[in-house]
């Protein structure tokens, strides 16, 4: 089963604020968080590792803040 981070780690990780993380998702170039209980009202969203690193790997070398 595939690590999920919730939004904590995902900031505490990449060292960015939560506004810089929904700017970037807002901009396309972030993705988007997954809902952790579908079936449910709860609000709980997570990032996959998967897709998390695929984004740190597309990022390496640029100069995006």
């Amino acid at each position: 089963m595939e690590k999920i981070y919730r939004i904590n780690e995902v900031l505490t990780m990449l060292g960015v604020h939560r506004s810089t993380i929904y700017r970037y998702m807002a901009h396309g170039c972030f993705p988007r968080p997954i809902r952790l209980m579908p079936e449910s009202s709860s609000s709980a969203i997570g990032w996959t590792e998967s897709s998390l690193e695929k984004w740190l790997q597309s990022r390496e070398g640029s100069s995006h803040d």
